[in-house]
């Protein structure tokens, strides 16, 4: 029995999908990273999502190398995560962003916690922006087993304002990304776990949701294994027209996954959406860049509140004293109704912030 488990131990296979989209800046030194972590028993799977710089020609040398190149027209990168799951074939599934640097354990750091502590549905590593946090190994194995039900990580995905959640973002574990991450792979097929390819951002929370809830454990590697670059402004800090139409869908997809009956992550969900709302305001209809008239505005976001049955129920319904401070703030005045209030201490703030 003992053979057969060590065995076991030495073929599971992991599988790592690398989305690229113009990403010829950074491609080469990540692929670097990824390959000097990879072992035997490791697929590296990049997937170019219609890049129109130099990244194909990079790909090309890459696959000469062994890697798996697949290509599509530029779809995003959720699109492109889901390619690569659908080649995949390890039996567990982690991500990298080509942008990005790996640990040279990022990968064996797994598969020493998975042979330490048994299989486990989804282990999580730390994340940073200092890449020379790379070079602290931490303690292989760890002494202890960190671990959370999957349930409760749940709950911390959807609310990251909770102390022990931000104890966890903290401490350097990233909750809602993809990345830093390594899922067991039998879960995603059972399920037909998937990103959603038609959000712009949000797609990953909505990964990880379905995810959490068809699983049971997820145990923490305290081993900073990823680190990442802050290039340019995020999709989600950045302000296009129509934005909280996208918003919106996000939020409605997210609750088509959230437990129902399940009243800890019920609560976390409204407490998203009030957020999410919140975001809406800061990015749409309070930015400085949108130009239509504010009473226009007004009665758009007005108007979202009244026909969204999930933000609408999350604004009555959300404990403000949960809240941060300034999400109380913005939250007692949107139950008011007071958006001309509001709009002027969001541009306010957007303004010092930036």
């Amino acid at each position: 029995m003992q053979q057969r488990i060590d065995e076991e131990k030495k073929t599971f296979r992991i599988s790592v999908i690398i989305p690229c989209f113009n990403c010829e800046d950074y491609l080469s030194e990540c692929a670097s990273s990824l390959f000097a972590a990879a072992d035997d028993g490791t697929e590296l799977i990049f997937v170019d999502d219609g890049s129109t710089d130099g990244t194909g020609e990079i790909l090309r040398r890459l696959a000469l190398k062994g890697a798996i190149v697949l290509a599509q027209k530029n779809k995003g990168p959720g699109a492109a995560r889901n390619l690569g799951m659908d080649r995949a074939v390890g039996d567990y599934i982690m991500f990298a962003d080509a942008d990005d640097l790996v640990s040279a354990d990022y990968i064996s750091s797994v598969r020493t916690y998975i042979e330490t502590f048994g299989e486990i549905d989804q282990v999580c590593m730390k994340i940073s922006a200092d890449s020379g946090r790379l070079l602290q190994r931490g303690e292989l194995p760890p002494k202890d087993k960190c671990s959370l039900t999957s349930a409760e990580a749940a709950v911390h995905l959807l609310n990251v304002d909770l102390v022990s959640c931000r104890k966890l973002l903290s401490e350097g574990y990233a909750l809602h990304g993809p990345v830093a991450k390594a899922y067991k792979a039998e879960i995603i097929r059972a399920n037909g776990i998937r990103f959603p390819e038609e959000l712009r951002w949000g797609e990953d929370i909505c990964f990880n949701l379905q995810f959490l809830n068809c699983s049971s454990e997820v145990g923490y590697l305290p081993v900073f294994g990823y680190f990442y670059r802050k290039v340019g402004q995020s999709l989600v800090h950045s302000y296009y027209p129509r934005k909280s139409e996208q918003i919106s869908r996000f939020v409605e997809l997210c609750s088509t996954y959230v437990r129902r009956g399940d009243p800890l992550q019920e609560d976390a969900f409204d407490h998203l959406a009030v957020k999410q709302y919140i975001y809406a305001l800061q990015y749409d209809f309070c930015h400085e860049k949108n130009r239509e008239p504010q009473k226009k505005r007004e009665r758009e976001a007005w108007k979202l509140l009244e026909e969204s049955p999930c933000f609408g129920g999350a604004v009555n319904k959300c404990d403000i004293s949960t809240m941060t401070p300034a999400a109380a703030v913005c939250l007692y005045l949107i139950r008011k109704r007071w958006f001309g209030i509001l709009g002027t201490i969001i541009r306010t703030y957007s303004r010092v912030s930036s």
